[in-house]
């Protein structure tokens, strides 16, 4: 087997000549390092692949810091990329922190946890397996941008929508004196699925949303010159 400092060496020399010269770490060598723990066997592919294509995220000899960074990285994506595969809510629940600590990603919020859990799980074919770190960015800018608090509307005084989670109705009450709204709802990647001119009734409306699939919604009402989004859940 190969010795800590020997293995530190190779891998660092591996990242360094830019090509695929394949130290092919095992599971079991990676967690002998000191201080690294939580390789795992089915992953092994994705560690070299890790090594070969990200020049300069390792020192000539790697630390151990660096490769520890690599194994978490390598099993949150590729948990991800299983989660969003299966089909079903399986729940890989990755943290903001988590999602922070992976390279090139920046922005998880943690309110938004439950929402990046959301996409992954309704949003199949826009992960790989593994997930690339390109994709994670792209579900969180989505879900952040999708969560939208705007100035100039009390979310609580403004209106009340309900029931949430919805099936088939959804009403929506204004506790303001407002007669005529934009809605649009948009599903969780940010397409348009719905939009209505409405005119409100003793200021309520009531939205049809029986065709909608199940899964996170956000609903942005628009009254004059103002919007306000807010999140629906569809049974």
């Amino acid at each position: 087997m190969i010795d800590t400092v020997n293995l530190l060496v190779a891998i660092g020399i591996d990242e360094e000549d830019g090509t695929a010269t394949s130290v092919n770490p095992t599971a079991d060598q990676l967690n002998d390092l000191p201080n690294v723990s939580g390789a795992i066997q089915s992953n092994e592919p994705f560690y070299q692949e890790y090594i070969d294509q990200n020049g300069g995220n390792f020192s000539s000899p790697a630390t151990e810091a660096e490769i520890q960074i690599m194994i978490d990285t390598v099993n949150l994506l590729t948990a991800i990329g299983i989660d969003e595969e299966d089909g079903t809510a399986t729940s890989v629940n990755p943290t903001a922190d988590q999602l922070n600590d992976l390279p090139n990603v920046s922005g998880a919020i943690q309110s938004n946890e439950p929402f990046y859990q959301e996409y992954i799980d309704q949003n199949g074919g826009n992960f790989s397996s593994p997930a690339t770190e390109a994709e994670i960015q792209l579900m969180i800018d989505t879900v952040n941008n999708n969560i939208l608090s705007v100035s100039n509307f009390d979310v609580e005084e403004s209106f009340s929508m309900y029931p949430n989670p919805a099936k088939d109705i959804l009403n929506i009450r204004f506790k303001n004196s407002v007669n005529d709204i934009n809605v649009s709802i948009y599903d969780s990647l940010g397409k348009l699925v719905y939009n209505k001119e409405t005119r409100l009734i003793n200021s309520k409306c009531v939205l049809n949303v029986s065709n909608l699939n199940s899964g996170l919604y956000f609903i942005s009402i628009n009254s004059k010159g103002k919007t306000l989004t807010k999140k629906l859940i569809k049974n």
